[in-house]
């Protein structure tokens, strides 16, 4: 007489094979599948096979809006240089958002010059939160504030604030792009009398500050600061208690002025409790050596031959993060596609950026979805993965409400998108599209060769370790590095190339050197 277990488990099987063989569950998993830039799809896919499974509370909900959403006729009111303009802005409203550092608030604001010559400018509308940026929905407005083009939204600006950036733009010539920051570590420094001081790298790549009163006309609703800025050729512009203004001549400049601003700031904070008199500051000579040395792009201590203009690089290799997470930012960041380039190639990459802009965002999502969708077909009819399928799913269900439930769910994820992982994230930035993680151990076939068992190994270890520390959230930017030794003998170092993230590095990419760095 079978036994309660047993009648259970006949069920079980029973069941899963019932789910296996219906069109409804093999139609649904494609279209799960064939996104596979977004979390979401395999936690929908956990719930339908395992309904009390449940991903991470804090994993960011909802589809990705793609900020390259000028499409139709839309694309032939703005010229090719405004639409790839367009696409940057919101793709750096989308980085501040996916840093943190607005606060969910729609107040603050980013703002960049058209062209010099109409002193035109693109700012987001007021009811927008940062994550809802795209490049259709941002306005363009003269230097009074007056909406010159509303976009695809129906909402105004925060003119007093924009009232502060024209004031600037006006007396800045040299100033294409503000981003003002009012994160508590920015504001309380710049509530210091002592201001932004010289105790960090971050806080000497950010160059000289200036520090400007805020003039406030209630009867206008108008902001200006001293015009003393006319005379100042700071890019870091200190508003007492108002926090700062992050300048730059462009939004790659701005953006690394920015992030930096920002570390120099906690760093500060953490600091002054000691007193100042306690603080070891650099002396003058060494600090204008370093600011002449990363003011040269690249941090200054680039030595491929692609030259770089200031935060150029660092701003290719986000932009390459929020792409493979499903932002679809048109930028096409491609320095790691082919570090050294020769005219032909970058007169290439503007070909492919024209196009990338020209062409529908719905096109190209049908292009990516087709190779996609065809591949999982490919998997779904193969025998080997209903087998392996119903295995995993027959474990699971004899599990029930168990840990075990995750495991079987990362085997199916790992079994349909080989070398993804959904379940462990990386960067802040990843964590939030759900991107792909690269594999660490990429050394195969002939590369494999080239190496002896020892230094793959380590070189695996080491892109290990670089992962770690990236997950704990110990990298700042694409500048500090770890090194192991090869071996004693040869004097033979391994380092991650600059311009790679962390989360980035795999075995095959890390630079083998010797002891002069060559």
């Amino acid at each position: 007489m079978p036994v309660e277990g047993d009648n259970q488990s006949t069920i079980n099987e029973y069941s899963s094979k019932i789910l296996l063989n219906s069109s409804e569950f093999h139609n649904e998993l494609i279209n799960l599948l064939i996104n596979e830039g977004n979390k979401e799809s395999i936690e929908t896919l956990s719930n339908l096979l395992l309904p009390i499974t449940k991903l991470d509370a804090t994993t960011c909900k909802g589809p990705v809006l793609p900020v390259n959403d000028i499409r139709g006729i839309d694309s032939r009111t703005y010229a090719k240089n405004e639409r790839y303009l367009r696409c940057k802005l919101a793709s750096l409203y989308r980085v501040i958002d996916l840093y943190g550092w607005n606060y969910g608030t729609c107040y603050n604001h980013i703002s960049v010059r058209v062209n010099n010559s109409t002193d035109q400018f693109l700012i987001k509308p007021i009811g927008l939160a940062f994550h809802e940026v795209t490049g259709s929905s941002l306005v363009k407005i003269d230097s009074n504030g007056s909406i010159i083009d509303p976009g695809s939204t129906t909402f105004g600006i925060n003119a007093l604030s924009f009232s502060l950036y024209s004031f600037v733009y006006k007396y800045r010539p040299d100033i294409n792009c503000i981003i003002h920051i009012q994160i508590p570590s920015v504001t309380a420094v710049s509530a210091m009398k002592c201001g932004l001081l010289s105790l960090s790298q971050e806080s000497l790549i950010c160059g000289q500050t200036s520090t400007h009163l805020i003039n406030i006309d209630l009867t206008t609703n108008h902001l200006s600061i001293d015009e003393n800025i006319q005379q100042s050729i700071a890019k870091v512009l200190i508003l007492p208690n108002y926090g700062m203004l992050a300048c730059g001549t462009t939004v790659e400049e701005a953006w690394h002025i920015t992030f930096h601003l920002i570390l120099a700031c906690e760093s500060q904070l953490r600091a002054i409790s000691m007193g100042i008199k306690n603080l070891i500051l650099p002396s003058d000579t060494s600090s204008k050596q370093v600011i002449n040395t990363v003011s040269t792009g690249g941090g200054g201590v680039n030595t491929s031959d692609t030259k770089w203009a200031i935060g150029e690089l660092e701003w290719s290799t986000l932009m390459i993060v929020l792409d493979r997470a499903g932002y679809h930012t048109a930028t096409n960041g491609t320095h790691t596609e082919s570090p050294v380039k020769n005219q032909t190639q970058i007169q290439d990459d503007d070909d492919e950026n024209r196009r990338e802009l020209e062409r529908p965002a719905d096109v190209k999502e049908d292009m990516r979805q087709m190779g996609q969708r065809q591949r999982v077909k490919t998997i779904l009819n193969s025998k080997e993965f209903r087998d392996e399928l119903e295995a995993i799913i027959n474990d699971a269900l004899k599990h029930g409400p168990h840990p075990a439930s995750l495991i079987a769910l990362q085997q199916i994820s790992e079994l349909l998108l080989p070398h993804t992982s959904r379940w462990t994230t990386v960067s802040s930035l990843s964590r939030a599209g759900g991107s792909v993680i690269v594999p660490i151990n990429d050394i195969r076939g002939v590369d494999s060769q080239g190496y002896s068992k020892s230094e793959r190994l380590l070189r695996c270890k080491l892109a290990s370790l670089y992962r770690l520390v990236d997950l704990f959230g110990w990298s700042q930017g694409i500048y500090n590095h770890i090194t192991a030794r090869v071996n004693q003998e040869l004097e033979h170092f391994l380092i991650n190339p600059f311009g790679l993230m962390y989360h980035e590095v795999t075995g095959s990419s890390l630079v083998k050197v010797d002891i002069a760095g060559i």
